[in-house]
């Protein structure tokens, strides 16, 4: 033994065995998948022909600093799992799975609060929405592509899950705002924010998404729920289609707020008040004023606008369908 090699011995470290070829990526995304299904490392070891110190070296270089963390249930196999999320569904409390188990009460805790089912259960409560089997079904099968996308920190279920739930709604044209997701979660509006503009890098079919799809989607769903008749649909797409390149460049909501309203000014329909299509949109009623005047109106040589209730003589020939 060389006196270098003698030193480090000595001084309780002991060297690594290099790789001799480095580890295609398919082979190192087998082996984080086979850690998320609850295998050991002993047993992704085995099934990958990988030795010991290679599995976990492999996954400590992807899951970082978080690697401990996520591998505190590294010793519960798959089956296991499925027990204590059986035990509590069937109500048992956490004392009572431990004795069951044999897994410490902290260590179920944590299961629990990282578990994407359980959050997802936990957000649809406080968020008080009936959710379909469609969009859950939607919601998971982003959730699992964008986990093995995004950065360490996004990882985990209480910051991905959010996010995911709140693009879903948004492109399946359902009524969500990010405070509801903020105040049913455990983010900050800060949090929110940046786990967003993360998960949305790596995902294009939510920059791309159409949204004049969603935007049609809304003004039905409005149609539905103040129980407004066809000829409020057939109003609506003839006005979003004559004003769309004025409006477009704000969110959705907002395009199918201002496309309502001028709707319902067109077919006098007065037994809904303006006000309460803003509240069901989560819009304020002054940005579709704004956006009446200014982005339609205005480009038009039309001035005096000033309120639907004292100058909507204003819109009625503009409006005619």
């Amino acid at each position: 033994m060389t006196s270098t090699s003698s030193q480090v011995v000595q001084n309780g470290f002991k060297p690594k065995k290099p790789r001799v070829n480095p580890i295609a990526p398919s082979l190192k995304e087998r082996v984080v998948r086979l850690r998320k299904q609850f295998n050991t490392i002993k047993q992704i070891s085995k099934q990958t022909h990988f030795a010991f110190f290679t599995v976990s070296d492999i996954l400590s270089e992807e899951f970082g600093e978080e690697y401990e963390k996520y591998n505190l249930f590294k010793m519960i196999s798959e089956d296991t799992a499925r027990s204590i999320v059986v035990l509590k569904n069937k109500g048992y409390k956490i004392d009572q799975i431990s004795l069951r188990t044999g897994i410490s009460t902290d260590k179920l805790n944590s299961f629990f609060n990282e578990s994407s089912p359980q959050g997802f259960k936990i957000i649809t409560k406080k968020l008080n929405r009936k959710i379909s089997n469609e969009i859950r079904r939607k919601i998971f099968n982003l959730y699992r592509r964008l986990w093995d996308r995004v950065g360490i920190y996004y990882k985990k279920a209480i910051r991905l899950l959010p996010i995911v739930i709140y693009i879903v709604f948004k492109m399946n044209g359902l009524q969500i705002h990010s405070k509801e997701i903020i105040d049913s979660s455990d983010l900050t509006q800060k949090q929110f924010r940046n786990c967003l503009l993360e998960v949305v890098r790596h995902c294009p079919e939510y920059i791309a998404r159409d949204r004049l799809k969603i935007v049609h989607m809304k003004i039905s769903s409005i149609k539905t729920h103040f129980k407004f008749d066809s000829k409020f649909l057939q109003g609506s797409d003839f006005l979003l289609k004559r004003f769309w390149n004025s409006i477009n460049n704000t969110t959705e909501n907002i395009i199918a707020g201002v496309i309502s309203i001028l709707t319902m000014v067109t077919l006098n329909i007065k037994s809904v008040k303006y006000h309460k299509i803003c509240n069901y949109l989560n819009i304020e009623y002054s940005t579709i004023y704004y956006h009446i005047k200014n982005r339609i109106l205005s480009p038009l040589g039309i001035t005096g606008f000033n309120g639907f209730e004292k100058t909507s003589r204003l819109l009625i020939n503009l409006l005619k369908v």
